[in-house]
């Protein structure tokens, strides 16, 4: 969106771990016959040809491993948690943010195919057609959610590095399967995760929206009360989470220090921007805080400041978002009303 940097934050996020968190490795499997080995562990930089080596040596003489978590499976939780809380705000005939699920089966399947009873219906599949090229406008035809984190005919805002481990013990954790036709038990297997996790990442938002920093604010509001778990078996209490930012940096492009008066301005108070094609308002992004900043630092192209008191900052941001806010959305269907749907001839 846009052809230059406009603003950006960055947000280095602290992950605690308040239950055994589990993020599956998908390159192992267990091999048969070993059954003091576990049938999942947790995602780690070990290369594929040491990966059962590696484990065996976790399980059986308690070697460290080199565990991560992916920035692509925080960011799949976090916008999986935003898109069913902002599905609760609204009724399904005014229906706001898609389902990604809910889009035709395959790639090349015509716009026509998509269920038009379904509100919910994928942005994707709305806006992208293998034999058309993806619309102009597919930023403002996006629901809020998709605005955020992007989709298959716009990039995203959002870019989660990988979270990388600080701390916390790689434990076993003993399971049974259950059969759901009679109830019993059908195999026990073991889980390698970790308990008293500590992860750090950071996260980049370019280009935003007033409106999208207070989404922000309420999303780790909620990540900060534990109520977005991460990784497998949130069913049986796994996963359960904190999360906070322990530093943001706010900056502005640009020749000029657009934050040298301390005003937090969104991407629709830059000068000669063309908002109508992304759907934006400028009276609806005009600056009107005064932020909690520290001395900041310049270069020719880029004017950064740290934000010194996080909590207030993200107190100043969440009116951003709010019911007036949500209230003046567009509809999906609304938005689906913009698009232009190819005819049978062309």
């Amino acid at each position: 969106m846009l052809r230059q940097a406009v603003n950006e934050l960055i947000v280095t996020v602290e992950i605690r771990g308040q239950s055994f968190v589990l993020v599956k490795d998908g390159r192992y499997e267990k091999p048969a016959g070993d059954d003091r080995l576990p049938a999942f562990v947790f995602v780690s930089r070990t290369p594929p040809e040491r990966l059962l080596e590696v484990v065996r040596g976790a399980v059986l003489s308690g070697r460290p491993m080199p565990f991560y978590i992916p920035g692509s499976s925080v960011r799949g939780a976090w916008r999986s948690y935003l898109e069913k809380v902002l599905r609760s705000l609204d009724e399904p005939e005014h229906a706001k943010v898609c389902d990604p699920h809910i889009a035709p089966t395959e790639v090349e399947d015509a716009v026509e195919e998509i269920p038009e009873d379904d509100p919910y219906a994928s942005c994707s599949g709305y806006l992208v057609n293998r034999e058309l090229p993806h619309p102009a406008e597919a930023y403002k035809l996006s629901c809020p959610v998709c605005q955020l984190f992007g989709n298959t005919a716009q990039g995203s805002r959002l870019a989660f590095e990988d979270a990388e481990f600080h701390g916390g013990n790689a434990s076993v954790m003993d399971n049974v399967a259950i059969s759901r036709q009679t109830g019993s038990v059908i195999a026990p297997f073991k889980s390698l995760g970790i308990r008293d996790a500590k992860f750090a990442l950071k996260l980049r938002l370019r280009n935003f929206e007033l409106w999208q920093l207070g989404l922000l604010a309420r999303l780790f509001g909620d990540l900060g009360a534990g109520r977005a778990p991460l990784g497998s078996g949130k069913n049986k209490g796994w996963g359960r989470i904190e999360a906070s930012a322990t530093e943001i940096e706010l900056s502005y492009f640009g020749l000029e220090d657009a934050i040298g008066d301390g005003k937090l301005r969104g991407i629709g108070d830059v000068p000669g921007a063309d908002l109508s094609r992304y759907g934006m308002s400028r009276a609806a992004t005009l600056p009107g805080m005064d932020l909690p900043v520290d001395a900041g630092k310049s270069s020719l192209w880029r004017h950064t400041r740290v934000i010194a008191n996080i909590p207030e900052f993200w107190e100043k941001t969440k009116p951003c978002f709010d019911a007036q806010v949500w209230r003046n959305f567009r509809t999906l269907s609304a938005r689906r009303a913009l698009v232009e749907v190819p005819s049978a001839g062309a």
